[in-house]
């Protein structure tokens, strides 16, 4: 865990990983969150996610799954040399000479899904390192393959290609400017949109066509709704407002919270039940949703019995299994009489 200080907070860390994990120094300040583990097993394959937090709330989530396949036994290799060896004498002493170009095998199909929310941050980052060497003269596509196919960003004969993208993306995206030397083939999407959600596949092709390496990136833009409520003491209630069209899991969990102040939970809402058991003392009493909220798309929150210290960052957040479906923000001003 890194928090904002820079520390990495190891208590809690799985003994399994023990002096194997490190992060960069100043991963927060460049934004590269990558994580090393060393010495990898096969025991170590899984899905890994790594979560963004700030002030309590998840700002984003990563996920990279993990394949490490086991080393050949000692006995097969020892195979592969006999079956060399008679091979050389069946060609009974003609000796050809073969040059072998080796062409890299395109990356196992993971998919790295990248989450955020719209307006959040300036830009998103899609991750392609690699460890290959690659061909200076190599081209770089990054291409939106889903839901629709569009070309994002192109990076071909040492430059950036940007009368090859498509208009949408003009100005809005940019690579390293030496990728291939870095072997850092990530790009970065400016001022993310909602409309920017699909499937992005970077694929790296050698001069000839010849595919090299390939990588698939699935990126979610939420929507990030933010709204501003003003009353004055002398109101009996208030109502933070929240509807949507979107067709909700009845299964859902709607949490509203007091974000700027130690995040007090405000009103928990699940299965049609109000969790009274779940929220902060001084709200009690207090607060109320509809009791068919999600099915009719209205998780509006009433505030009574109003008080200047009601005001305050209040956001509501609908989640399902750990995933983040919707979410709004509203700030309340209560004014004295």
């Amino acid at each position: 865990m890194r928090v904002q200080s820079g520390d990495d907070i190891l208590n809690d860390q799985n003994h399994r990983y023990t002096n194997r994990t490190s992060m960069k120094a100043d991963a927060l300040q460049t934004g590269d969150l990558s994580l090393t583990l060393r010495n990898p097993t096969v025991s170590d394959g899984g899905t890994y996610t790594c979560i963004v937090r700030k002030y309590g709330q998840d700002q984003s989530k990563t996920h990279v799954q993990l394949k490490v396949k086991e080393r050949p036994p000692t006995w097969l290799w020892a195979l592969f040399v006999v079956l060399a060896i008679l091979a050389l004498l069946a060609v009974s002493g003609i000796v050809m000479c073969y040059r072998y170009k080796w062409i890299k095998r395109p990356a196992d199909s993971q998919v790295l899904m990248v989450e955020m929310l719209e307006g959040d941050q300036k830009s998103v980052l899609l991750p392609f390192k690699t460890t290959e060497d690659l061909p200076q003269d190599a081209t770089v596509e990054w291409r939106l393959t889903d839901p629709k196919h569009m070309q994002v960003h192109v990076y071909d004969s040492g430059k950036n290609q940007p009368d090859k993208q498509d208009e949408v993306y003009q100005g809005r995206t940019e690579m390293k400017e030496e990728p291939l030397r870095d072997k850092d083939l990530s790009l970065k999407l400016k001022e993310p949109r909602v409309t920017d959600t699909g499937v992005y596949t970077c694929t790296v092709s050698s001069k000839d066509g010849s595919l090299l390496l390939q990588k698939v990136v699935s990126l979610t833009v939420r929507e990030s709704q933010m709204e501003t409520v003003e009353v004055t003491e002398w109101n009996k209630s208030v109502l933070l407002p929240f509807k949507t069209k979107d067709d909700l899991s009845q299964d859902a969990t709607v949490e509203w919270r007091r974000s700027d102040s130690k995040h007090r939970k405000v009103h928990m809402f699940q299965s049609s039940q109000h969790l009274s058991g779940e929220q902060e003392e001084i709200y009690r009493g207090r607060t109320e949703m509809n009791k068919e909220a999600l099915r009719i798309g209205d998780l509006s929150l009433t505030l009574k019995d109003l008080r200047l210290t009601d005001s305050g960052v209040y956001t509501c957040t609908v989640c399902t299994h750990g995933k983040v479906l919707k979410q709004k923000v509203v700030v309340l001003s209560v004014r004295g009489q």
